[in-house]
């Protein structure tokens, strides 16, 4: 019986193997391995594409190859036949990011989780933690171009070089993206019952749950900051309302009456841990809307990360 690899040989195996079947397009191309705490392995690809570097980031499925259900090779095929792999936004090819004047109609912003692991990601770039939130705010350019027959998000960051560049503050930074934002990835804001029924689900209508992200359903949970998305989340659900950051991508509004936010917060946590994907996870939390429309905690945060006990209180 053959021996089974360790994480670490799979993964340069898999890394060795990527490198070499790379084209001709990529052979500048610099292919690293980073490991996750939850025994998982990412294989990171770093484009250089004229003054920009695309980044992708896809999971190696360990676990796979040691149920026997995968081989490194089958790795490394499917990730060199990787059709987003060879997708260069068209607008990415010639930008120049020492233009300011440009690049500043095309600055947007998305939140992702505070958590050091995923800080850790974010060296040399410019980032706002929210106040008493477990989240975190950084900034990329956004691509316009049409993929595949929708559009694709492609990340290229907003680094601290850039910045200093620039001459402007982070405070600066944000305020451009808050421009930006709802004109290039504007709030999708759909009754769950309405998505569900429309991707096949036989479901009644219901208008207890809101889903809101962007039209691209990528990087949308940034979409429940912008002005206006608490006024039409009262208006859809009747009521003041309960957020549940259910992923990088998406967050979810409940009407606050009849909401258990205890329960809400558990849901939050054991779905985290049993259905999102580690890359797509933003909080275990449960958010609301201050009267002026900024989101804040409803519990408190736990010191020791353990759940609810009798002596959480409401901030």
């Amino acid at each position: 019986m053959k021996k089974l690899m360790t994480l670490e040989e799979f993964s340069e195996c898999v890394r060795k193997g990527v490198k070499a079947g790379l084209p001709h397009e990529l052979e500048k191309a610099k292919v690293n391995i980073k490991y996750e705490k939850d025994g998982c392995a990412q294989i990171q690809i770093n484009r250089p594409c004229s003054n920009t570097i695309i980044h992708y980031t896809l999971t190696l499925d360990y676990r796979e190859y040691l149920s026997g259900k995968c081989t490194p090779e089958c790795v490394i095929a499917n990730i060199l036949n990787s059709r987003i792999l060879y997708y260069v936004p068209e607008d990415f090819c010639s930008i120049d990011v020492s233009d300011f004047e440009y690049l500043k109609k095309r600055i947007v912003s998305r939140i992702i989780s505070s958590k050091p692991q995923y800080i850790e990601r974010m060296k040399n770039r410019p980032i706002k933690f929210f106040k008493d939130m477990p989240l975190a705010m950084v900034w990329e350019f956004h691509s316009t171009d049409l993929c595949h027959g929708k559009e694709e998000i492609a990340r290229m960051p907003v680094t601290m070089d850039m910045v200093n560049d620039w001459g402007i503050s982070i405070d600066e930074l944000e305020q451009i993206a808050q421009k930006n934002n709802p004109l290039l990835r504007p709030a999708q804001i759909r009754y769950m019952s309405k998505i569900l029924s429309e991707e096949g689900y036989e479901c009644e209508e219901q208008r207890d749950i809101v889903v809101i992200t962007n039209p691209a359903i990528q990087d949308g949970a940034v979409a429940v900051t912008y002005p206006g998305v608490r006024e039409t989340l009262i208006d859809m659900l009747g009521d003041d309302v309960y957020i549940i950051p259910s992923s990088v991508h998406e967050c979810i509004a409940i009407a606050k009456s009849g909401a258990e936010p205890q329960y809400l917060y558990e849901m939050v946590c054991d779905v985290n841990r049993t259905v999102t994907d580690a890359n797509d996870f933003l909080a275990d939390d449960l958010m609301e809307f201050t009267q002026d429309g900024r989101l804040v905690s409803v519990f408190r945060r736990l010191k020791k990360g353990s759940p609810i006990d009798e002596n959480h209180t409401f901030v």
